[in-house]
């Protein structure tokens, strides 16, 4: 069942849901599901409301909420659905004011992370850096520091 939050674009009541430390993993993982079923809203007209309450919430839970996980369970669960939806976030001139950030986000799961979420979080970098080069060349440089030192660690 979709929240009807999402759906009557209500987003900064839903997003606040993401940051309450009340709420149990189980009710994360059912809203961060919700929300990437719901991922066509954005492609309207309310892609910017969208971005401006559910990015901060996305990288609280990703930042504050959980920490990277190795094995499979509810935390791994929740971390991968939240990557999942910034993967799916359109890469037009909306998610502009949000990019660097994520660039960054994105680097550290790519650095902390396991590896299916580290994939994911590769691939946002990827279209960031296809979509924004100009205004991100100075901010590329942490990852490809990453780069090159896996590049030497490699046999």
């Amino acid at each position: 069942m979709v929240h009807s939050l999402i759906l009557t674009s209500n987003f900064q009541e839903h997003a606040k849901d993401f940051t309450n430390q009340d709420s149990s993993l189980d009710t994360l993982i059912q809203l961060a599901t919700e929300v990437r079923d719901c991922i066509e809203i954005a492609h309207t007209s309310e892609y910017k409301k969208f971005l401006h309450f559910y990015f901060p919430a996305f990288e609280h839970v990703l930042r504050t909420r959980t920490k990277p996980q190795f094995e499979s369970n509810k935390e791994n669960k929740l971390r991968n659905s939240v990557i999942e939806i910034l993967h799916r976030l359109p890469q037009n001139q909306t998610l502009k004011e949000h990019v660097e950030k994520l660039l960054v986000l994105c680097t550290d799961i790519l650095k902390t992370d396991n590896e299916l979420n580290a994939l994911v979080a590769l691939r946002v970098i990827f279209d960031v850096h296809k979509n924004f080069r100009p205004q991100l060349e100075d901010k590329l440089k942490g990852f490809f520091e990453y780069v090159v030192e896996k590049y030497k660690n490699f046999p």
